[in-house]
């Protein structure tokens, strides 16, 4: 990927390695000679944490780099048929010390490696959000030379990085509006080539709507039963309420069934999947009970002019049981998805 001159203005290059092994490569060439800074972040997040990415500088020695045919170094370091170094993007040998010996001999390389262990993060005003440092040097560009910059992962982490690159300042050329399509398309991880997962972001967001459907109307019924066990005017209201709740827990059901379906499609029941269905079972069972057995009894004490009066002493037991049941099954559901979002995947 060619960036412009960093020595007319400072470059955050933001991209991602996707997946175990990858390397990315990118290539300016400065217009003058110039000592400028360079450093590769990692953003402060969960899933950086165990991230501490290699930064590599190449170029020809100064007598021939100017003659050097770009294409040569980026396809032998990545044994790719892509003459551009822009598709220098995947790595087929192995990452660290072994890819840093397949290249030429010709090239001198300057490697950063960020130190693993302890990092200290600082507040990025542009993205609006914490990195942390890496390895910061000053590097001398000559003018006219073609450099490249390799990142990758030797211990095959994935996740983003930030490569800063320069110190000169200057927005007289920059568009609020692209400023903010810029930090928009920053937080939304929409660089380095990333693909997105339609089919994964579409079925996590019907699960989700699920269960704020579910759990909501869930949550409204509990706490109308449980107000309305000593309340004749809350028992009234509950089965008022319940006509609206009743077919928006099932929408919620089957919204997670289908949400649950396209999100896990590809590994089955493996992970989470499998126990989120075992919890799912006694759950529809209990739906099936209140709506077939206890609403049409709440029902008929509305038609018989009875809805204000208390339940009777084994129905509210059944009822109250039933609520904890529904309310501790989704709120697991729930916590299984977290987890599976945070832990498995």
């Amino acid at each position: 990927m060619a960036l412009t001159d960093p020595t007319d203005n400072s470059l955050a290059v933001y991209g991602t390695l996707l997946k175990p092994g990858e390397i990315y490569a990118y290539y300016f060439i400065p217009k003058r000679s110039v000592a400028i800074p360079l450093e590769l972040l990692v953003p402060k997040r969960g899933s950086s944490s165990d991230m501490f990415p290699t930064l590599v500088l190449a170029h020809e020695s100064t007598a021939t780099a100017k003659s050097m045919k770009p294409p040569t170094m980026i396809t032998q370091a990545t044994d790719l048929d892509s003459p551009d170094p822009a598709g220098a993007t995947e790595n087929k040998t192995t990452p660290g010390g072994s890819f840093l010996r397949s290249l030429p001999d010709t090239l001198e390389l300057s490697v950063f490696e960020t130190r693993r262990g302890a990092r200290e993060a600082f507040f990025e005003p542009f993205s609006l959000e914490y990195l942390y440092h890496g390895n910061e040097q000053d590097i001398l560009l000559e003018e006219g030379v073609r450099y490249y910059l390799l990142v990758f992962e030797p211990r095959n982490y994935t996740g983003d990085y930030v490569i800063g690159l320069g110190d000169v300042e200057d927005f007289s050329d920059v568009s609020f509006v692209g400023l903010l399509k810029e930090v928009l398309f920053i937080k939304l991880g929409l660089y380095g080539g990333r693909s997105i997962p339609w089919g994964e972001l579409i079925g996590l967001f019907i699960f989700m709507a699920g269960f704020i459907v579910g759990l909501g109307a869930v949550t409204v019924i509990d706490l109308h039963g449980f107000l309305g066990r000593t309340s004749p005017y809350w028992a009234e209201t509950t089965i008022r309420a319940h006509k609206v709740t009743k077919p928006l827990i099932w929408i919620g059901f089957v919204l997670c069934f289908i949400g649950g379906y396209i999100l896990y499609r590809d590994i089955g029941l493996s992970a989470t999947a499998a126990l989120q269905l075992i919890v799912a079972i006694p759950l529809v069972l209990n739906g099936a009970f209140l709506s077939f057995y206890i609403s049409p009894r709440l029902l008929a004490r509305e038609r018989e002019g009875s809805a204000q009066e208390l339940l009777p002493s084994s129905m509210q037991a059944k009822i109250a049981l039933s609520f904890v049941l529904s309310f501790l099954g989704w709120w697991t559901e729930v916590f299984l998805l977290a987890y599976y979002l945070m832990v498995i995947r």
